[in-house]
């Protein structure tokens, strides 16, 4: 208890002024005045658009980084071939083995969907979707869009479910001459 009492009288006697906490400042002003603070940034500008155009012409997800073009002949052959009645573009398919799924995208319209087949799209019945195709139907009409050159690839096989490693296949050995 004496203690507890002896340590309230000391911190007593430092808070009254007893012994100085702080030291004293004793720096010299400085000699010149202070530098004014940087003006503020001004609103950003972003560079012009045709700064970008080299940019633009060499498209990230092509493989030859260069824009989309049908091959040589196949300029006569559109103009060729009569306009379709369809106004759809094939972006990509999905093939597993539970599911195969088209991603549409009506000609100048910004989004794209996913469609199964027996589903309508823009009035059309999507019937069958194949590796490279979707074949619509319209009443009595059928188109058939196809992917572009660009976009078709070959198409990938999924992993098989339940395929042996040669871990499992050692263990399984171990299993058989264990019996």
């Amino acid at each position: 208890m004496l203690a507890i009492a002896g340590l309230g009288t000391v911190v007593a006697y430092e808070l009254t002024g007893g012994v100085a906490i702080a030291p004293e400042v004793t720096a010299a002003a400085p000699a010149s005045a202070m530098p004014e603070a940087a003006p503020a940034p001004s609103e950003f500008q972003p560079p012009p658009q045709r700064q970008f155009d080299e940019i633009s012409a060499r498209p990230l997800f092509f493989p030859s980084r260069r824009p989309f073009a049908p091959p040589a002949g196949a300029e006569a052959e559109a103009a060729a071939v009569a306009e379709p009645a369809i106004a759809l573009e094939l972006i990509g398919i999905l093939l597993t083995e539970r599911k195969r799924a088209a991603l549409l995208q009506p000609a100048g319209q910004p989004g794209a969907q996913w469609v199964r087949e027996q589903q309508t799209v823009a009035g059309w019945l999507v019937e069958e979707i194949a590796p490279d195709r979707v074949r619509l139907r319209d009443g009595d009409q059928v188109e058939v869009v196809e992917l572009r050159d660009d976009q078709a690839r070959e198409p990938v096989k999924p992993k098989r479910k339940g395929k042996r490693t040669a871990r499992t296949a050692a263990k399984a050995e171990k299993a058989k001459k264990a019996e």
